[in-house]
């Protein structure tokens, strides 16, 4: 199970978390994010598309664990981490799906995945999309999956090979879809509603208005905005917030990518 994953906590347990969280490998867990702060946890699982926040409950004494069930509800899961276990009690109550300490062993954390595994796959997409007003995971689609790419037009529905996309550029409620050979394709739906079927076809967010196909990169640029150059010669900008993501998905470690 491919599990997207937002951390709340301060540096020391963040460090110990990670850590322990390299140590797995029955799940392919990917940290899309970390925060400081309880006040920006939200906003940022739900940008980034986590399935799991970890948090700390003790970074503001409880506080946003008590306003959880309202406030989220049922997704993303909820997965209590902290140096003590004094928030215990109000975690499960709040619907965490575990709690953690930091003399968790690898066997509590193997416990504490599995079960959001369990619990993502009884929460996926329902047919014909997600009431933006309810709290339901994204369905969890294995990258690379999907062989062809549907693209909704005014006159009917475009299919190509999904090797054949080279990026997706959204702007004003539409997408512009690059691909190799022919000209882009205009749809009348936003890079967020195609956001799920650009992911099956493999496509990687490196922006808020940008996804690219990884497989059809050619250069990583550095400087203050990273660029990356496709195989068409395109430059798509890659924002601080999705950078790491990128690195991860050409498995460019930290000595490799030489920024």
């Amino acid at each position: 199970m491919h599990i997207r994953i937002v951390g709340a906590s301060k540096p020391p347990l963040r460090v110990l978390i990670e850590a322990a969280l390299r140590s797995v490998h029955h799940h392919s867990i990917h940290t899309v994010g970390w925060v400081d702060s309880t006040a920006t946890v939200l906003e940022s699982a739900r940008e980034w598309q986590a399935d799991l926040v970890i948090l700390d409950p003790g970074m503001d004494r409880g506080n946003l664990l008590h306003q959880w069930p309202s406030l989220v509800g049922s997704a993303p899961i909820l997965l209590c981490w902290s140096a003590s276990a004094r928030y215990a009690a109000p975690a499960f109550a709040a619907g965490a799906v575990h709690y953690l300490t930091a003399e968790a062993s690898g066997a509590d954390i193997q416990e504490a995945l599995d079960r959001v595994a369990e619990r993502m796959v009884r929460h996926v997409r329902p047919p014909g999309g997600v009431d933006p007003q309810k709290n339901v995971l994204r369905e969890m689609v294995t990258p690379f999956r999907r062989t062809t790419i549907a693209m909704p037009g005014y006159d009917g529905i475009e299919v190509r090979p999904a090797r054949s996309v080279v990026s997706a550029h959204g702007y004003d409620g539409y997408t512009r879809i690059h691909l190799l050979e022919e000209p882009p394709v205009i749809l009348s739906k936003s890079l967020g509603e195609m956001e799920g079927e650009l992911r099956a076809a493999g496509l990687l967010r490196v922006h808020r208005s940008h996804m690219v196909n990884p497989a059809l990169i050619r250069r990583v640029l550095r400087g203050k905005t990273p660029r990356v150059v496709m195989i068409t010669g395109e430059h798509v900008d890659v924002s601080p917030r999705y950078r790491d993501i990128l690195y991860e998905a050409l498995c460019l470690s930290s000595a490799r990518r030489g920024l």
